[in-house]
């Protein structure tokens, strides 16, 4: 599950914040305090609560306030999902209805494999009704695969109603958020009173975390290697942790063995309301990534209760578990501590907050939200160890395929691309220089990351050349196996694709032509005017010069190949259809991160 729109009417600070898009990983909202961040996560809960209508300016004193607050959600759900929480709340019958709304509905046999997308709407302090598309009741509010579940009589497939023997939308969005919003949880700043809970057998996290003690003795005492990792996570992220414990004293209570103590001494654990404000919060967050099904993990301004280097840790272990994870914060090194799928800037103008979303690849909307949160570029700089790389095409690819290789990129790790790498090149600027000033630049204070490698493009150099280099750098420098990266991206049917996608009223480039095409023109781009086929040829080929020329021909010069933006595309539908093409980068990438 994961929550794909929302839109705030007339609650705390926000008039009408227009819809607000996710993405189902990772989600930053930024801004100052007092924005409006902490409401735009509170309208996120899918909790009912009070109301506490906008104040608006416009409004004379003595006039009263509009009461109603309005939440409008678009959720996605699978299938599956879908069907359990029909059945959690409806009871076993449910499973009978969705058996005959199949029947009903053939294209839906795969319910339980499909997306889902669900509209919701509250008032705050009131019931859970389902939204109104265009203004109207009378267009769907539930479909899988862009067809309807869910539809008005006037449509006219009145057969085909998941209303469960009532067909009014206050029941479909009751049970909906029933069975959604348990899967909904909030971390603030404020110490958490869970250190104690009675003696129940349960394994769902509650909402506020109130049963963690409870959750954690069942795992501790049912799943050992969940229990390891648990732990292990734990002192990543809070390194004076050894060991945390939920003992039976009468009712369940979480104690806190500090490194170097003696787990054996239980006299000498303390009891989590003795510890750190911000340790509950991260067991409670780390057992739900680690144990629950896919859920929204919500966390409010992480460095406020932990210090910037174990929120960047708890934010690197979270990434490797399919949550959402929406947070909100004012400091940029949460920013660098994740790849959001999105990024929203809260801000308080003209008596109201408003959101606004920013692209964080693109400088000025990176600059706008440093000068929000009031820091400068170097404080954005977060991470363990760096490998640097040829330029801005590598720093974004070889993550793409590292993950493609192992699923997932080392944690602390990152690529970063070298400014000019011409001057490793050059005779005023010996490699043992730049060298030396990198090697400076990361034992500085500790603050720079180490680098843990070099990677160049071969170019035309002789191995002669290659050897000296590499003896310079002791074993940090390597170069790809090919002439540079495009060599790599030569696929006819990938160039088609990518080409395509950028040629004016549906023209297409199809992959027959783009082979012969370089099968034509190849040679002149090749030292040696080989002619097109062999390894050797397709090593040495000049790949970047070449997909300039393809390009232009090809589109009749309406596209120009702009190295980083087609290079990424063409990386990334290779990634997702001819993976295999990319196996020696994708071995050289990965080789790099593991040096």
């Amino acid at each position: 599950m994961h929550i794909r729109k929302l839109r705030i009417l007339n609650y705390k600070s926000f008039r009408d914040s227009g819809f607000i898009d996710f993405g189902p990983g990772f989600n930053v909202i930024v801004g100052q305090n007092n924005s409006g961040k902490t409401a735009l996560l509170e309208a996120l809960g899918l909790h009912l609560g009070e109301n506490k209508p906008h104040k608006r300016k416009d409004t004379p004193a003595d006039y009263p306030i509009d009461p109603q607050c309005l939440f409008e959600f678009d959720l996605v759900v699978k299938g599956e999902e879908l069907v359990d929480a029909v059945a959690r709340t409806q009871g076993l019958a449910a499973r009978d209805q969705i058996a005959k709304l199949k029947s009903l509905a053939p294209e839906l046999e795969n319910i339980g494999a499909t997306e889902v997308h669900c509209s919701l709407a509250t008032n705050r302090g009131g019931s859970w009704t389902s939204r109104a598309y265009n203004g109207g009741f009378d267009t769907e509010y539930l479909t899988a695969n862009g067809k309807i579940l869910t539809q008005r009589q006037t449509i006219g497939r009145s057969d085909v109603v998941f209303g469960f023997g009532d067909p009014n939308r206050t029941q479909l969005a009751s049970f909906l958020w029933a069975g959604f919003s348990s899967r909904v949880y909030t971390f603030k700043a404020e110490r958490m009173n869970i250190g104690t809970y009675g003696l129940a057998s349960e394994e769902i996290l509650q909402p506020n975390a109130s049963n963690l003690p409870a959750v954690l003795a069942n795992m501790f005492s049912s799943k050992p290697g969940t229990t390891a990792k648990f732990n292990k996570a734990v002192s990543e992220v809070l390194p004076s942790i050894q060991l945390v414990q939920s003992r039976n004293v009468g009712q369940y209570r979480i104690f806190i063995q500090n490194r170097g103590a003696d787990p054996d001494r239980a006299d000498l654990a303390n009891g989590l309301e003795d510890c750190g404000a911000g340790v509950g919060q991260v067991l409670a967050i780390l057992y739900v990534a680690m144990t629950m099904p896919p859920s929204v993990i919500m966390i409010d301004e992480p460095n406020s209760f932990l210090h910037p280097g174990a929120a960047t840790k708890l934010l690197q272990i979270l990434s490797q578990y399919k949550h959402q994870y929406i947070i909100s914060t004012h400091s940029t090194d949460i920013i660098a501590s994740v790849d959001p799928d999105t990024l929203h800037l809260v801000r308080w103008d003209d008596g109201e907050s408003g959101v606004t979303p920013l692209n964080r690849s693109d400088q000025s909307d990176l600059r706008l939200v440093l000068s929000e949160v009031g820091v400068g570029l170097s404080d954005i700089f977060a991470t363990d160890r760096v490998v640097w790389v040829e330029g801005k095409t590598e720093e974004i690819c070889f993550p793409l395929l590292v993950k493609a290789k192992r699923g997932n990129m080392p944690i602390g790790t990152s690529f970063i691309g070298l400014r000019n790498t011409g001057e490793f090149q050059s005779k005023r600027t010996p490699a043992q220089q730049i060298l030396d000033l990198y090697t400076r630049l990361g034992d500085a204070n500790g603050i720079m990351p180490t680098a843990l490698a070099y990677s160049l493009d071969r170019e035309l150099r002789t191995q002669t050349q290659i050897a000296d280099l590499m003896r310079e750098f002791q074993g940090k420098l390597h170069f790809l196996p090919r002439r540079c990266y495009e060599n790599y991206l030569l696929d006819p049917q990938a160039i088609s694709e990518v080409l395509s996608e950028h040629l004016s009223d549906g023209a297409r480039v199809i992959a027959e032509e783009v082979e012969s095409w370089m099968k034509r023109e190849g040679a002149s781009f090749h030292p040696a005017n080989m002619q097109w086929g062999s390894a050797e040829f397709l090593n040495q080929i000049d790949a970047a010069k070449l997909l300039v020329r393809l390009f232009s021909d090809l589109s009749t010069a309406t596209v120009r190949y702009e190295k980083v933006k087609h290079s990424v595309g063409l990386t990334q539908w290779l990634i997702g259809n001819k993976l295999d093409a990319l196996s020696e980068l994708a071995d050289y990438a990965d080789n790099l991160v593991s040096a």
